[in-house]
């Protein structure tokens, strides 16, 4: 069964022919014909995308597709590392340092952050999922339920950690993180390059769609983030499709998950982190 949506034209390029590429849950992700973005359509309609998103679930041929998972306290070790290879030199300045985590999930990002940042610093969260905010601010970590758009604040760094396959309007979205920035302010991004894929067969795992919208790669981020006023200042890419991947893959699959099992270390799927600068106003 295919899904009801909206259609809609390419995220990137506004460009409406596109081939298939993937097909999961009764819902398609198409190639854009023109840009190459790989992105759902038809999708659920903008609404839809809203309550989905606050409740973690999202309709499926099956029923629902549940994303709110567990906290993963082996995510502390992965961001730090990501902070300390990026930013070190902001770390190391010792000025404090006011810093926003949007789509802050659990508060993984936020905490690596306490134990990295200069004493004085700020670092606050937005979460729309009401059960990982709620979930966060029962640990102490000041995650709220608002919108980019009701930030009124404006902060030295902007990070989005796995937010950007989840966006509607990926470009609306970055001029909304560009108001928030002080001047020379900075982005923290880290994503898939799923749109440098041929097709769905090379992902390392569950396409886990309609959770997912689109799936860029370098280089239409890249374009995205220029076109709303960055300047990338840093890159670094890392292999996903490990043994442990496969493995905990391969285990979903035999508690009867929907998993999609693939052989480790041969996928040209990489997840990329940019630091990017603010140049201009969106």
């Amino acid at each position: 069964m295919v899904m009801a949506g909206e259609n809609v034209l390419c995220p990137l390029c506004g460009a409406a022919e596109a081939a298939p590429w993937g097909a999961e849950n009764g819902w398609t992700a198409v190639k854009c014909r023109t840009c190459g973005l790989v992105y759902v359509n038809p999708r659920p309609a903008r609404c839809e995308i809203s309550q989905a998103n606050e409740m973690g679930q999202h309709r499926t041929e099956a029923g629902v597709l549940n994303v709110v998972y567990e906290r993963d306290k082996r995510k502390l070790a992965h961001y730090r590392c990501v902070l300390v290879l990026l930013f070190s030199d902001l770390i190391e300045r010792g000025d404090p340092v006011r810093w926003l985590d949007v789509g802050a999930g659990f508060g993984e990002v936020m905490e690596a952050l306490q134990r990295l940042l200069p004493r004085g610093s700020v670092i606050d969260g937005i979460e729309p999922m009401r059960a990982k905010a709620e979930h966060a601010r029962r640990r102490g970590l000041p995650v709220t339920a608002r919108l980019l758009t009701e930030v009124a604040d404006q902060y030295h760094v902007i990070s989005f950690i796995n937010v950007f396959s989840h966006l509607p309007d990926p470009r609306g979205f970055l001029r909304d993180v560009n108001n928030c920035l002080t001047a020379g302010g900075e982005v923290l991004v880290e994503t898939g390059n799923g749109g440098d894929l041929n097709d769905a067969r090379q992902f390392p795992g569950p396409l886990h769609l309609p959770d997912h919208l689109q799936f860029a790669g370098e280089r239409h981020l890249e374009r995205f983030l220029r076109e709303t006023g960055f300047r990338v200042v840093a890159k670094h890419r890392a292999r996903t499709d490990t043994l442990r991947l496969a493995l905990h893959w391969a285990a979903q699959r035999a508690r009867g998950r929907p998993a999609r099992v693939r052989l480790p270390y041969t996928s040209p799927f990489r997840t990329v982190v940019y630091r990017a600068r603010k140049e201009r106003a969106a």
